[in-house]
C-alpha cells in the first residue's frame, strides 16, 4: 500500500471509531430506556431481560440493573441525598424524588468544577473504550455471519466440494463469529463494571467534597 492509501485507511478508520461511539451512545439510550421505566408485559422488555439475565449466568456477573447507579448501597445513597440537598440548597423533598442518574450527574458536576480526580478521566476513557469495542465486535460477528449465510443457500458445503477450493468453510465463519460475539459479550461486561467504578467514584468523591465544605465552614 502507498503512503496515500495509508493516509486514507487512518483517516477512515478515525472516522469510523468515532461513529461506532456515536452508535453506542444510541445503542446505550435504548437499553435504559427499553429496561427502565416500561409497562408490565412489553415485549421488548421481557425480551432484553431475558437475553440480559441470560448473559449475566453465563458470565458469572451480577445482576446487571440499568435503574441503579453503581454498586452503593442504599445507606450512602441516602447520604448522598443529603448532601445534594445541602450543596445545591435545594428542598430535601425534591432531592428524594430524584432519579439516581439525575442524582449521579449533579455529584459528577459539583465534582469536575471542584477539580475531578485524575481516576474519573481514567474510568471515562475506559468505559467509552470498552463500550465502543463491544459494538464493535458485534458487528464483525454479523458480518461473519453474512458469507456463512452465503455459503450455507447457494453454495454446496459437502466436503467433497470443498477440497481444492480457496474458501473457508463455514464452521470457520461460524466459529470466528462466535469468538467475536464472545470478544464482545467480554468488553461489555467491562465497560459496564468502569460505568459503576465511574458512578460510584462520583458519588463518594462528592461526599468527600460536601464533607470538605463543611469543615472550611465550620
Amino acid at each position: 500500500m502507498s503512503r496515500r492509501d495509508l493516509l486514507i485507511l487512518a483517516v477512515f478508520v478515525y472516522l469510523l471509531g468515532h461513529i461506532i461511539q456515536a452508535i453506542a451512545n444510541l445503542f446505550e439510550r435504548l437499553l435504559d430506556k427499553s429496561l427502565g421505566d416500561r409497562k408490565k408485559g412489553d415485549l421488548l422488555k421481557n425480551t432484553l431481560e431475558k437475553i440480559v439475565r441470560g448473559h449475566e449466568i453465563v458470565f458469572l456477573e451480577k445482576k446487571m440493573d440499568r435503574e441503579k447507579q453503581g454498586t452503593l448501597p442504599p445507606e450512602i445513597i441516602e447520604r448522598v441525598r443529603e448532601t445534594v440537598s445541602s450543596y445545591y440548597k435545594l428542598d430535601p423533598s425534591d432531592v428524594r424524588k430524584l432519579k439516581e442518574k439525575a442524582l449521579n450527574e449533579l455529584c459528577d458536576a459539583a465534582v469536575v468544577a471542584n477539580g475531578a480526580p485524575e481516576e474519573r478521566d481514567i474510568y471515562v476513557y475506559r468505559e467509552g473504550f470498552y463500550r465502543g469495542v463491544s459494538l464493535a465486535l458485534c458487528f464483525v460477528a454479523l458480518a461473519l455471519l453474512c458469507p456463512l449465510a452465503r455459503q450455507l443457500v447457494v453454495h454446496d458445503i459437502s466436503v467433497a466440494s470443498k477440497l481444492g477450493s480457496w474458501e473457508p468453510w463455514p464452521r470457520a465463519f461460524a466459529a470466528a463469529a462466535f469468538a467475536s460475539y464472545l470478544g464482545s459479550c467480554f468488553a461489555y461486561f467491562r465497560y459496564w463494571r468502569f460505568r459503576n467504578y465511574r458512578i460510584d467514584g462520583s458519588f463518594l468523591f462528592f461526599l468527600s467534597l460536601g464533607k470538605a465544605n463543611r469543615s472550611l465552614k465550620a
